[in-house]
């Protein structure tokens, strides 16, 4: 079940959300997402990162499964705006309050979906540091050994900045038998193919 499509959903714009209230409304959001997909047999698989940038303001970067893209993807953004946005707040993509891409030319194989991981990473603390063992120990910049730019001048965001629907949350994963890749080069491999 490949994570498929990518939504940007641009809270700052949406009605009703508070910054000092955002756990709570992304927790009813994702409740919604949730709802949305059970109730078009869709399973529910999503991993979501936070992000605040200079000019488009706090927003959610959604990675799902849509088990057909084609036809799901605008009634699912549809959907999310009738129930977040005002119905006036309409622009056309890059700026549309929800944007949901992927499909034939986006996501298909590892090397599409890592890329977008990358981007969605972007939001990574381009200070964080990791000691590797190569010839010998060094430190590394997180980012950097991933192949992540980092975001410039992002302010902090409250609360977690990622996490995962319980479909492929650490328990998941376990009973499924994954293998968790705890060493940052099978990490970066992964993500660069």
């Amino acid at each position: 079940m490949p994570l498929n499509a990518h939504a940007t959903i641009h809270l700052d714009r949406a009605t009703g959300f508070r910054r000092d209230h955002w756990a709570q409304w992304q927790a009813d959001l994702l409740e919604r997402i949730t709802r949305w997909l059970a109730r078009h047999d869709i399973p529910t698989a999503y991993l979501w990162t936070r992000e605040v940038g200079a000019r488009t303001g706090a927003h959610l970067h959604l990675l799902l499964h849509l088990s057909d893209f084609a036809n799901q993807h605008g009634p699912l953004t549809d959907y999310l705006h009738e129930t977040m946005f005002a119905p006036d707040d309409v622009l056309s993509p890059p700026h549309a309050p929800v944007r949901i891409t992927g499909g034939r030319y986006g996501m298909q194989t590892h090397s599409m979906r890592a890329g977008v991981l990358r981007y969605v990473l972007k939001g990574i603390d381009p200070a964080e540091t990791h000691r590797l063992s190569l010839d010998g120990y060094q430190t590394v910049r997180v980012a950097d050994a991933l192949g992540i730019t980092p975001a410039k001048d992002a302010p902090p965001i409250p609360g977690r900045c990622h996490g995962s629907s319980h479909s492929i949350g650490p328990a998941a994963r376990h009973a499924a038998g994954w293998t968790e890749m705890r060493d940052l080069h099978h990490l970066a491999h992964h993500l660069n193919p």
